[in-house]
């Protein structure tokens, strides 16, 4: 198959690898994520033990995914956008976390909704990258908006308090 298409087995090994970096940057980030946010939280508190993580996480994740969408050479910009999903999975213990430290008696409701909101910005993320690739003729224009959209995450988290249940537990025994 290979001989059909003329690429060399090197430069399939290299794809591949490109392709496969965004989810082995992430599995660590994901962890490393998590350690942070609950050293965070006993050094900081829940406040900002857990929006602290993801301030950093959405900010990181903007500011490589911006850098990806500008640069020329796709080979940086595949690793960029690799960082900028790593990044954004470092908030993952944080999001969590934060579920659990809100919701209380409700935990499974709070993630419930948390994570429906991202499967929807999920299933409309393609019809919206069309539109704008084919509105701007531009393929780093949802890029762009992208690391836009992520350096909002960044400011949505610092009106994050877990250390607030929403509900007050009743009758809750420790």
């Amino acid at each position: 198959m290979l001989r059909h298409l003329r690429i060399s087995k090197s430069k399939v090994i290299h794809l591949g690898f490109l392709a496969g970096l965004p989810l082995m940057l992430s599995v660590l980030a994901d962890l490393i994520g998590g350690i942070a946010t609950d050293r965070a939280s006993r050094r900081f508190g829940l406040r900002w033990g857990r929006a602290g993580v993801g301030v950093v996480s959405c900010l990181g994740a903007g500011l490589a995914m911006l850098a990806g969408a500008h640069v020329e050479d796709g080979v940086s910009a595949a690793i960029l956008i690799a960082v900028a999903a790593a990044f954004s999975n470092l908030m993952l213990g944080a999001s969590w976390g934060t579920c659990i430290d809100i919701g209380g008696g409700r935990t499974g409701l709070i993630g419930g909704v948390m994570n429906t909101a991202g499967q929807i910005g999920g299933v409309l993320s393609p019809i919206i990258l069309a539109q704008i690739v084919s509105r701007f003729s531009n393929w780093s224009a949802p890029l762009y908006l992208t690391g836009l959209l992520y350096t909002m995450g960044a400011v949505a988290w610092c009106m994050v308090d877990a250390s607030k249940p929403i509900w007050p537990e009743q009758g809750r025994k420790a």
